[in-house]
């Protein structure tokens, strides 16, 4: 099951293609930043997630898009999808984009990554203007000076931090005194190397619940790295519990696979049939099964009565305990599975 599981993961990373784009260059706080994702294949009941992340790989907000071609309707969970307003979300009528209205609200500044998720995914990555706040200064930082007449005054420099530059970038140097005012400049560019310090997933979700058997939805790993990051995806099995793990940085996956008893169950020693003296002890034989979440057991002895037990012991056998004991396993998941002991006990007759 596991091959199954990572065979699906692979393929559904080539589905089609789609593309985020932004209203601008900043995002500033407190105003609507539109972020628009457009598709090149038409889908009639499309789902679009929006995952919008600051600059340490942490989560802001999640925003999940429905659209239905086939009655024009837009919708976004809330936690329950409710029809899009305009200052939340709207779909183009042909079903090719959906836009969110994103307002942050939050005091995180530097860059911001947002997501789209539709089958396949797209990226973008805008700063949060700043305004000039408690940055703005003198330099020298003096704001009272002294001088007598004819006395020259400054350079005085006012400076505030308005906004956030990327690292990377083109950088001028340039020069100048009174006898060449215009000056000599040189440009440098500068590329910034850095690794992964942490790993997003796409959706946000690191853990999920799905039925043996069923098929796990789309997910991504993404990580900011510069040059490009290679990824490993290591699978891990614990008994029916899976684990993704994304390297180099780390990000955790887990699946809970949901299992019924089925026909993995038996007793513990592996036995169907006893054959004992009145008086001997039986036991402990113990009634297991592979299930998750776990079975609950009950066990039903010949004279009909039932204990809520999982394991089978008698002290001393009397010859009304010769019969068929039956062992019962069941969860949410399907149906309840029996297992049987026949038990034989002989007595002496005087």
């Amino acid at each position: 099951m596991a091959d199954d599981l990572l065979i699906f993961l692979i393929a559904v990373q080539i589905a089609y293609s789609l593309t985020i784009s932004g209203s601008g260059n900043y995002i500033i706080p407190n105003t609507c930043y539109e972020l628009t994702c457009s598709y090149d294949t038409f889908k009639d009941d499309r789902r679009t997630v929006y995952n919008i992340i600051d600059d340490k790989s942490y989560g802001i907000k999640s925003i999940t898009i429905r659209y239905f071609n086939s009655t024009g309707l837009c919708f976004y969970r809330n936690p329950n999808y409710v029809p899009c307003t305009d200052d939340v979300c709207s779909c183009d009528k042909d079903g090719m984009a959906t836009h969110i209205c994103y307002n942050h609200t939050s005091r995180i500044t530097g860059i911001i990554t947002i997501h789209c998720f539709s089958g396949n995914s797209s990226i973008i990555r805008i700063p949060v203007a700043v305004g000039p706040g408690d940055s703005m200064e003198f330099i020298p930082p003096s704001t009272h000076d002294i001088k007598i007449l004819g006395e020259s005054l400054g350079p005085i420099t006012c400076s505030a931090s308005c906004y956030l530059e990327y690292d990377d970038g083109i950088y001028s140097c340039k020069a100048w005194n009174n006898i060449y005012a215009l000056g000599k400049t040189m440009e440098f560019n500068l590329t910034v190397n850095s690794g992964p310090e942490s790993v997003s997933l796409l959706p946000l979700d690191t853990k999920y619940t799905v039925t043996e058997g069923n098929d796990i939805l789309s997910i991504s790993c993404m990580a900011d790295c510069k040059p490009a990051c290679d990824y490993t995806l290591a699978l891990k099995e614990r008994e029916k519990e899976i684990e993704y793990q994304f390297s180099y940085a780390l990000t955790y996956l887990l699946f809970y696979i949901t299992v019924g008893p089925g026909s993995c169950m038996q007793f513990e020693p592996s036995i169907t049939a006893v054959t004992k003296k009145k008086g001997d002890t039986l036991g402990p034989i113990n009634c297991a099964a592979t299930c998750n979440p776990p079975c609950q057991y009950k066990m039903i002895k010949p004279d009909k009565t039932v204990s809520i037990a999982a394991q089978l012991m008698l002290a001393s056998l009397s010859i009304e305990d010769q019969g068929q004991f039956i062992c019962t396993a069941s969860n949410v998941i399907g149906s309840s599975v029996n297992k049987s002991l026949d038990v034989i006990v002989n007595c002496k007759y005087h």
